[in-house]
């Protein structure tokens, strides 16, 4: 054999070698990226997520992908039910067993990332950021929020008591694009009558002799966890404009099918924007 042929034959051998190694690599490239980038968990898709979020991870997309069918899973059968205030109270923490047509309809539904909704900050490489999300098939809304590394393209958990990157949470009554349900946070253990009463808060009203009525968001007592609602009146002492505030907020309370004996009221009686006293109450 001369030396031309042995040339071309170890020539040969090593771009077979090269081809190899490639042809490895890229089977090995293919493997890993189908295994970030299909989960196996119910999801709901964000059909225009990609126009928000760049250079998100897929692993991250298909977190908040997840976390939107758990908050479906979680209120779908609160958006069908209509249920007392009684009934609803006793129930709001318990788990709901959907047929699997039930599941089938909410992955089937897709989400979109509502328009001027999309927020996200980037500090020394952590993405972290928030949007809603409307499920028009369902009629459901959610609060996702998330945080992302740059560094290492993984997630990173929201603060220190929390396991995954990414939340789905309810949203407040101003936000809802959809009729009211009694919306649960899917990633909390429990949910109190006052997480409910939150999302239906602020409250404005005014009585028949213009007496302005008012409430914020719940708030807990400094020597306690227990929770209350401070309702502000402007009765100037009148008792009867005080009785009829409180009667307006449990009309509102039941509105939304929630039983007004689940809270507690402080009642700052107020004249020209000053507190002349404070009355405690249980509704």
């Amino acid at each position: 054999m001369n030396d031309a042929l042995k040339d071309k034959l170890k020539k040969d051998k090593k771009l077979i070698i090269i081809a190899i190694g490639i042809f490895i690599l890229l089977i090995i490239f293919i493997a890993a990226f189908l295994k970030l980038g299909n989960s196996s968990n119910p999801r709901i898709i964000i059909t225009n997520l990609d126009d928000y979020v760049g250079k998100m991870p897929v692993t991250t997309k298909n977190e908040i992908f997840e976390a939107t069918y758990r908050a479906a899973e979680v209120n779908y059968q609160n958006t069908k039910n209509s249920t007392t205030s009684e009934t609803a109270s006793q129930n709001q923490s318990a788990p709901q067993i959907l047929t699997d047509d039930q599941k089938r309809e909410i992955t089937s539904a897709t989400g979109v990332v509502r328009e001027n909704s999309f927020l996200e900050s980037v500090t020394n490489g952590i993405h972290s950021g928030s949007f809603i999300v409307d499920i028009e098939k369902l009629e459901l809304s959610f609060k996702i929020t998330y945080d992302w590394s740059e560094l290492n393209r993984t997630s990173t958990p929201i603060n220190a008591t929390s396991s995954t990157s990414v939340s789905a949470n309810c949203l407040p009554l101003n936000d809802l694009i959809y009729p009211y349900f009694k919306c649960q946070n899917p990633f909390s253990e429990t949910t109190s009558a006052y997480d409910l009463v939150d999302n239906i808060l602020p409250f404005y009203e005014y009585t028949a002799n213009s007496s302005l009525v008012s409430a914020q968001k719940s708030q807990e007592y400094y020597a306690s966890s227990d929770r209350y609602i401070e309702l502000d009146i402007e009765s100037c002492s009148n008792t009867s404009e005080i009785e009829e505030g409180i009667k307006l907020f449990k009309t509102y309370l039941e509105k939304y099918q929630l039983n007004p004996s689940d809270y507690i009221l402080e009642i700052r009686d107020k004249c020209n924007g000053k507190t002349l006293k404070y009355l405690k109450q249980n509704l």
